[in-house]
């Protein structure tokens, strides 16, 4: 709109914050950090031959946490604090982008360390990738949702 206001549809996508793509970009960027470290610390561990890091640590703790319990805890924190539902689908979108291109750097250097292909698991990467990023996109929005919904709760009453 021409006269300053923001209409509802903008308010809704955005978010009433003034710069919305610096709050896109904040909350990604604080997102994928603990992704890229956690990521870097299971290929070191890897590369050092130190599986029982894994087994003991990433398997049943990190890894669940990160991918599956974070996305809608960052949403709900994207929508107290301003953000819009697009900002909610690009942190829903960060686990699956993070997970496979990992994965996918991962198998490169063990391929190149190994000069024979990884051994893969049961299901391909891009439907892991599909499963990720559905889960992550509808765990974000709804958790943006409550958050947005709790903002403007806070403000009315």
């Amino acid at each position: 709109m021409t006269d300053g206001t923001t209409s509802l549809t903008e308010t809704l996508l955005w978010g009433p914050t003034d710069d919305p793509v610096r709050h896109v970009v904040l909350f990604v960027g604080g997102y994928v950090a603990p992704f890229v470290g956690l990521f870097g610390l299971m290929l070191l561990a890897d590369a050092l031959g130190r599986d029982d890091v894994a087994a003991a640590l990433y398997e049943p703790v990190l890894f669940p946490t990160l991918v599956f319990h974070s996305p809608p805890l960052v949403g709900l924190l994207n929508g107290v604090l301003g953000g819009g539902l697009l900002g909610g689908a690009v942190i829903g979108v960060t686990p699956a982008l993070s997970v496979t291109s990992m994965l996918g750097f991962g198998w490169t250097i063990r391929y190149l360390r190994t000069g024979s292909p990884p051994r893969g698991g049961d299901s391909p990467l891009w439907a892991l990738s599909l499963f990720f990023a559905g889960y992550g996109v509808v765990g974000s929005l709804v958790g943006t949702l409550v958050g947005m919904a709790l903002r403007v709760g806070r403000s009315v009453f």
